[in-house]
């Protein structure tokens, strides 16, 4: 099984995090040894270049990834709260969604390790 990592959508001002979280859950999957798993910046690459509406549809294809691991990020003054997806792209259906994790906007390793 191939897995790949999508980057989390967000405020563009906060891209370093959508990066991070991104690389730190491809890094953990991959050190679990269980899957293939296609690394985040040839996700992040693929993924930034394509503008089209089904954009996931053709990260599949260019990847040949069967599980897929995207999330949406949201501010709240000085809170940002995580929303992560697993998805069975070959079935295109949801696997789970993780509980949403929140904290200070300031330090969002902590949550990004939860999600991990």
């Amino acid at each position: 099984m191939v897995t790949g990592t999508v980057p989390f959508k967000g405020d563009p001002a906060l891209d370093v995090i959508d990066r991070m979280a991104a690389d730190w859950i491809t890094q953990g999957l991959a050190k679990t040894g269980l899957m293939q798993i296609v690394p985040s910046m040839a996700v992040g690459k693929i993924y930034s270049g394509y503008e089209g509406e089904d954009s996931l549809d053709f990260l599949v294809q260019q990847t040949k990834a069967g599980t897929l691991i995207s999330g949406t990020y949201y501010l709240q003054g000085d809170t940002i709260q995580f929303h992560t997806e697993i998805t069975d792209s070959r079935k295109e259906e949801l696997i789970k969604a993780l509980d949403p994790v929140s904290g200070p906007v300031e330090d969002p390793t902590k949550l990004i390790e939860k999600i991990r």
